[in-house]
């Protein structure tokens, strides 16, 4: 089962906390729904995200497959604020490790350190990849069925025969090399830092630039 998150900014206006913007809620006509919800700024699904804001699918995939050394995480989840607004409570009840950050906490990350990553790259891919120079490959997976080989495996067939190796069952779609490569956490980050940090930041006139009044309230279902 994939992991989701369910995110809300609030915002600190004259001293009690709010949603940051109330929008209609576009499932309003289902499960009796509120027509109003606060603005959600991101629901992509990224286990890499999950891991760097709350611990949570760090170092594992689907079915808890390895995917990595796991980030250092900004804060472990430590439940949902108390002073939360009810428009932002009614919007996340349900769910699982309920937690909140500021975007003071945000800002002072260390987005830029190294996490090591393993997986499962398709070998044309591999091949594409390690050509390019680039640091990680264009696509990868956790596990699966398909046949597999270590990097070592692949390089001594291909010194061996200087192509592909060759096997009865060897499909070049099908068979996947085993690897790791290195992240930084903006890197992993990427479509978070692009779009939540400045949705955040946007509200800052509105709190005299003060970060600690601006908070991203978050949990996730699973």
């Amino acid at each position: 089962m994939g992991t989701d998150i369910h995110l809300a900014v609030e915002v600190k206006r004259s001293g009690a906390w709010g949603p940051s913007k109330m929008v209609a809620n576009k499932y309003a006509d289902y499960d009796d729904d509120p027509p109003m919800v606060p603005e959600c700024p991101y629901d992509s699904r990224n286990y890499d995200v999950f891991a760097i804001l709350a611990n949570v699918r760090n170092g594992r995939g689907f079915a808890g497959c390895d995917t990595g050394d796991g980030f250092v995480p900004i804060a472990m989840p430590r439940g949902f604020p108390s002073d939360m607004h009810e428009d932002t409570k009614l919007c996340a009840d349900g769910y699982h490790d309920e937690t909140w950050l500021t975007l003071n906490e945000l800002q002072d990350h260390d987005w830029d350190q190294v996490c090591c990553k393993r997986g499962l790259v398709q070998a044309d891919i591999y091949k594409e990849w390690k050509a390019s120079g680039e640091t990680f490959p264009s696509s990868w997976c956790g596990d699966t069925n398909a046949p597999q080989m270590s990097e070592k495996e692949f390089a001594e067939a291909e010194e061996a025969v200087g192509t592909l190796p060759v096997k009865p069952d060897y499909d070049p779609e099908r068979t996947y090399i085993r690897s790791e490569w290195p992240v930084t956490h903006r890197q992993a980050a990427k479509n978070f830092l692009n779009s939540v940090i400045p949705y955040m930041e946007s509200f800052l006139p509105e709190v005299g630039g003060d970060t600690n009044k601006i908070r991203l309230i978050f949990n996730f279902d699973s």
